[in-house]
């Protein structure tokens, strides 16, 4: 990956843009289906591709992102214990989830994108 060329996030890639950075690294194809299989099961975080080698892994953090998001603030009420989580996304956006506990049940709020226009008025995605 060239220096200029801006880093993918890892579950962006492709199957064919997994097997395209094998070819030019010198990987054989198997190792692309690995790396898919990896990341179509969620697994973001390279230490857990188990049958990966070490020094590919590296290769894999260094030409693309594996830490898509993080959570900077965690706020909980005292009064129903709802909790919003405030994470920070690779690409400097932010996003939040609320989760609202209710006799019935769990109900969650998940910001998707940053800027949501739902309006929330407890969300800060909203006010974006």
């Amino acid at each position: 990956m060239s220096e200029n060329s801006a880093k993918k996030y890892c579950l962006d890639l492709t199957a064919e843009d997994i097997l395209k950075w094998c070819r030019d690294n010198g990987y054989p194809k198997f190792r692309a289906q690995q790396i898919s299989k990896w990341l179509s099961s969620g697994v973001t975080d390279t230490s857990g591709m188990t049958n990966i080698p070490n020094a590919m892994r590296e290769k894999l953090e260094e030409d693309f992102i594996f830490s898509g998001m993080r959570v900077i603030e965690e706020f909980r009420s005292s009064i129903d214990d709802t909790r919003k989580l405030v994470y920070l996304l690779h690409d400097g956006n932010i996003i939040e989830t609320v989760i609202m506990r209710y006799k019935t049940g769990l109900s969650i709020c998940i910001s998707s994108q940053a800027g949501c226009k739902m309006g929330c008025a407890f969300c800060a995605s909203a006010k974006a």
